[in-house]
């Protein structure tokens, strides 16, 4: 009543509402008060110091009808680690994809570490589909640090060859095209160069390191060529199919897998497997040495990447060929590595 009493000052009645701990009451009632009150109620709800808060959803869903979507997105995420709480994932797919199409002043409050641990949370519910998060982490691939795990939008990119060309798409001209032909929004770009050099799900698999389905590898494959010789990027899209390749898992004593053996024995080109060759080297990453090591280091994968050759050379020659030669490549660091040595003794 003392409510109704300020029906003047919608905002005075408002801030009289706040203070009822019957919050579902408190909800009703300004809404019932009109649409003005109703706004100013939830333009200043406060998601902090709630505790153990079962309107959690309820909450979200209020602020997300009165546009505060990157509030919502906070409120959901501080609940996001938390056990006594189930969070309503449909609602935090919806809320993202809502954050990136507005203008929300509140957009600053949301932290990167938020961003990723709600698309986590989404992604480990089991009930949104692979496609819909991969298109999500898309879109915010730019908000997400390099340790920041982009999953669905891998698998995406091995399960739909038509995504791939369009990502290649947005990274190389057509070959022969003009630089000013086919301009893309840098942030497009971006994306691209990102999604790219990240990627590390064989297509035929559902997960970086799974099993690889032969059949739809090279469906895939196939599709792929195709829709990149049509786009006038094969040369540039088999780079990065040859790259994604060395990403395989192992069969036993077996490197790479067997799909992908088939593959490169029966299906491959001189372009794919360069950089598979290329995708083996750089999947070594960061090398850090200790003064005066030598080549011990490349020693080591010299001896592993000949051991695969002499288990496969009989059925499949032509990728016991290219594991020769990263295995002589490495040869050569190693004997590059210890003249350095002998150079720095000499020289101290």
């Amino acid at each position: 009543s003392l409510a109704r009493n300020h029906g003047d000052e919608p905002l005075i009645q408002a801030r009289i509402l706040r203070t009822i701990e019957d919050l579902p009451r408190a909800w009703e009632l300004a809404r019932e008060a009109g649409e003005a009150v109703d706004r100013h109620y939830w333009a200043e709800f406060e998601i902090f110091g709630r505790g153990e808060f079962e309107l959690v959803n309820e909450a979200a869903a209020q602020l997300r009808r009165h546009g505060r979507f990157a509030r919502a997105l906070d409120l959901l995420a501080i609940y996001s680690h938390r056990s006594e709480v189930t969070l309503d994932s449909r609602l935090i797919v919806d809320l993202l994809n809502d954050l990136i199409d507005a203008e929300d002043p509140e957009r600053g409050t949301l932290s990167q570490y938020d961003i990723a641990a709600l698309l986590e949370y989404a992604r480990n519910s089991g009930e949104i589909d692979t496609e819909v998060l991969g298109l999500l982490e898309w879109r915010y691939l730019p908000a997400l640090d390099s340790s920041s795990s982009i999953p669905a939008l891998q698998s995406l990119l091995a399960s739909s060859p038509e995504f791939f060309v369009q990502i290649i798409s947005y990274l190389y001209r057509r070959k022969g095209a003009e630089s000013n032909d086919e301009k893309h929004p840098e942030n497009l770009v971006r994306n691209a160069w990102t999604l790219l050099h990240r990627w590390e799900v064989v297509p035929g698999s559902t997960d970086r390191g799974g099993e690889v389905n032969e059949a739809l590898l090279l469906e895939w494959v196939s599709t792929a060529r195709r829709l990149l010789s049509e786009a006038g990027r094969l040369s540039v899209g088999e780079a990065h199919i040859g790259q994604v390749l060395a990403h395989s898992k192992a069969d036993e004593e077996y490197w790479p897998t067997l799909p992908v053996r088939n593959l490169i024995e029966n299906d491959s080109s001189e372009t794919i497997d360069r950089n598979f060759m290329i995708g083996i080297a750089n999947s070594r990453g960061i090398v850090s040495r200790g003064i005066g090591e030598g080549g011990e280091q490349e020693r080591a994968l010299a001896e592993k990447y000949e051991e695969y050759p002499a288990l496969i050379n009989d059925e499949w020659p032509r990728t016991a060929r290219l594991l020769r030669t990263v295995a002589e490549e490495y040869r050569r660091e190693a004997a590059e590595q210890d003249e350095d040595r002998k150079s720095t003794r000499l020289n101290s």
